[in-house]
């Protein structure tokens, strides 16, 4: 359990300011969360809103599946309106490449929070 910790350690300290980007691995965001829903029981997901001038905006939240081999990915945008999907862990961690793309870092939140913030993001427009 030590390394969860450390890995639950580099995500904190990011969200709070205290690391740099490029020393997260892309597995750390997904170890963080089901090691926190593992101890606490408490459902965390990534957050993550875009906003562009001369593209659709947005709204997504990514969780883990219950088997911890699959992410739900679910959300709002101008274009499709809700939808839901589901791919690999692997895949997924593989495309969370912040520090190489000028893609925002999502936010770490609750899942009742997340949904919140998607159904107001989608009603404000």
């Amino acid at each position: 359990m030590e390394g969860y910790r450390t890995t639950v350690r580099r995500i904190r300290e990011l969200l709070e300011g205290e690391r740099d980007l490029s020393e997260i691995k892309p597995g750390d965001w997904f170890a963080a969360i089901e090691y926190v829903r593992e101890e606490t029981g408490v459902e965390l997901v990534l957050y993550r809103e875009d906003r562009y001038a001369d593209a659709p905006d947005s709204a997504k939240i990514t969780s883990l599946g219950d088997d911890g081999l699959w992410c739900i990915v679910a959300g709002w945008s101008e274009r499709a309106g809700f939808s839901r999907d589901k791919i690999a862990k692997f895949d997924m961690e593989e495309s969370m490449r912040f520090a190489q793309s000028d893609d925002p870092v999502p936010e770490l939140l609750p899942l009742a929070e997340a949904k919140r913030r998607a159904k107001a993001f989608a009603e404000a427009h």
